[in-house]
């Protein structure tokens, strides 16, 4: 059987080009943050950090909109209850818990010691989430073409949100116990020092 002959028989060729065409729509935040920061006409840090934090808020309320379109999608439907719509649910979840963070670290700049360790867990915990579930998605799908995904739900989920609070208490353990300063207080990005 030919490969073309292969594509129609399974679907894929639809599939796939679905696929582009919404990876394409969700990448344009990123396409958005790369255009503003190559065109950036700042020659000291304090401009680029202002630019940066206004970048990252309107990144952050794009995608905080996006997320929000999707889980009503989702939602609207009964197939979110099943794999591997339950992991994308929880994907996106997960990028709602780290736009709101860097959000918040935008909108409500502070000095205070506790409040900046929140969101940093808070930020840090979001995105340590968002990669994991992507990883997850792409073992559902591998497993859901053999076998059942259906019985490693809760399995997943507590890998999938178990994880990224292990790995957020082991950062903060890392960071006190080394001492490592803050490069960027400014910014949620480089948070753990010179070893990030």
């Amino acid at each position: 059987m030919e490969i073309k002959e292969m594509t129609e028989v399974c679907g894929i060729e639809e599939k796939l080009s679905s696929a582009i065409i919404l990876c394409t729509a969700l990448s344009i935040p990123v396409m958005y943050i790369a255009a503003v920061v190559t065109t950036l006409d700042v020659y000291w840090l304090t401009g680029y950090i202002l630019k940066l934090r206004e970048t990252m808020q309107w990144s952050s309320v794009v995608s905080l909109l996006a997320s929000t379109c999707v889980i009503v999608v989702l939602l609207a439907g009964s197939r979110w209850r099943k794999q591997p719509h339950t992991n994308v649910f929880y994907l996106v979840v997960s990028q709602v818990i780290l736009g709101s963070g860097v959000l918040f670290w935008v909108t409500f700049p502070s000095n205070s010691k506790w409040f900046n360790n929140l969101l940093t867990a808070w930020i840090t915990y979001g995105q340590l989430a968002s990669r994991i579930w992507t990883a997850v998605i792409a073992v559902v799908i591998v497993l859901h073409q053999r076998h059942s995904a259906e019985r490693f739900g809760i399995p997943f989920l507590i890998f999938g949100f178990g994880m990224p609070v292990l790995a957020t208490v082991g950062l903060f353990m890392l960071r006190n116990l080394f001492h490592f300063s803050w490069i960027g207080q400014d910014l949620p990005v480089f948070l753990y020092g010179k070893p990030e």
